[in-house]
């Protein structure tokens, strides 16, 4: 498949699965706290970071985290294939392992990270990076998938703004109701149970 400038070969992402771990609900767990940490790991790395996904959705419509959510949700952006990409990805990698998270599943492409998930070792709440890559397709952030290739419009993330919750600034995309109308359509209107991610992944390019 042709994207951009690429030509992508889903045969070359690299899933590995570091450990058994199991999918639950965040109610109960301190998962807040979760958020908090992982995110000033990000903060000191210097890269450019937002949270994402239900996360940001229970946050800013709810003013709370959702129930029913499983995990912590942060996106992030980097420039394909530069030395700055590598070294933003260590970064984020030594500064979650030195701070109590341990790493329990990865997705590469070619030596560039798409997915880095941890587990916090003090609650077991799983914290989940999300790798999207400027450079490849203009206009856009480009994330390289199993299921297929994610595309973000930079002009969302291209200067994040901040959104303050419990004492804490969190970076969130600008335009944020018409991100969250973009991502989630009626995102007004509360759900009882998680959805398949892909199904609220607009511009996603399923592999064929």
């Amino acid at each position: 498949m042709t994207v951009g400038k690429l030509e992508v070969d889903p045969l070359d992402l690299e899933l590995k699965h570091w450990e058994k771990f199991t999918i639950n609900p965040i109610k109960g767990k301190d998962a807040l706290e979760t958020m908090r940490r992982g995110c000033w790991v990000l903060s000191k790395t210097g890269i450019n970071y937002w949270i994402s996904s239900g996360n940001l959705l229970g946050l800013y419509r709810d003013g709370k985290l959702i129930d029913h959510d499983t995990d912590i949700d942060v996106n992030v952006s980097t420039k394909w294939d530069t030395l700055e990409a590598n070294i933003n990805s260590k970064q984020v990698l030594l500064g979650m392992t030195a701070n109590n998270f341990r790493v329990i599943r990865t997705v590469v492409y070619k030596n560039h990270f798409m997915q880095l998930c941890f587990m916090d070792n003090t609650n077991e709440v799983i914290f989940d990076i999300c790798f999207f890559y400027t450079g490849i397709k203009p206009g856009y952030a480009t994330l390289i998938d199993l299921r297929g290739i994610l595309f973000k419009p930079i002009r969302f993330i291209k200067e994040v703004k901040f959104m303050t919750f419990d004492g804490v600034k969190y970076p969130v995309p600008n335009h944020l109701e018409e991100f969250l109308t973009w991502k989630y359509g009626d995102w007004n209107v509360p759900k009882t149970n998680k959805s398949e991610w892909q199904d609220e992944s607009p511009n996603l390019i399923l592999w064929k």
